[in-house]
């Protein structure tokens, strides 16, 4: 699940979109290639996780976003991505049960609830979580100022996960040979399936911004 970087590329990994994908093609072929976060079963207080907002990146790895010639994050459809959450949180209830201390509460809360009263609920828990134990002075306003918007800046490039070429364009690149994607599904979710109230609902969520 890591944002990553070297001296010149910043890639920024908005949750469920595709980053750890782009993660496996860059940690094994980017020169330089670092990971400032930690996994969350080794969270400590004030370090950063795999996941990292721009406007928190450089109190937490002490450099700038203008210090990189390029700095990019994937998104993907809205619905598409509030699927593979909640798929997400379902999944890893059923696989783990209690059995992980620091499981979320929203992994038994989205096991016993359909995926319309997921999105009508209005609450993204990783985010709030985010706020809450990795960057406490951020605002949880994610539905205000647009569920991606809250994870970039305007420093960030933004690129459809879709958009495989240019992905890889700029990986190879930065890495000085052909790189390709290795199209890593960690959730297996498969299509969303909902009502097209809620479809709507996500898409005001996200003030429907897709690069």
């Amino acid at each position: 699940m890591a944002c990553f970087y070297n001296d010149d590329l910043l890639f920024l990994h908005i949750p469920k979109c595709g980053g750890t994908s782009v993660a496996d093609a860059a940690r094994e072929h980017l020169p330089g290639y670092t990971e400032p976060g930690v996994k969350r079963q080794w969270l400590e207080p004030g370090k950063p996780i795999g996941h990292i907002r721009a406007a928190d990146f450089d109190q937490f790895v002490g450099r700038s976003l203008d210090s990189f010639a390029r700095v990019i994050a994937t998104v993907r459809d809205p619905v598409e991505c509030e699927w593979s959450k909640w798929s997400f949180w379902r999944g890893r209830f059923y696989k783990d049960g209690k059995a992980v201390a620091w499981r979320h509460p929203a992994d038994a809360w989205c096991w016993e609830h359909t995926f319309d009263e997921y999105i009508k609920r209005g609450i993204e828990p990783f985010n709030d979580w985010y706020a809450t134990a990795i960057a406490p002075w951020a605002k949880t306003d994610y539905n205000i100022t647009g569920r991606f918007n809250w994870w970039l800046s305007p420093e960030v490039e933004a690129i459809d996960i879709t958009q495989t070429d240019e992905i890889e364009d700029i990986l190879s690149d930065a890495c000085g040979k052909r790189v390709v994607l290795p199209h890593v599904n960690k959730t297996g979710a498969g299509r969303a399936k909902c009502s097209n109230e809620t479809e709507e609902r996500i898409r005001g969520l996200y003030n429907a911004l897709v690069a």
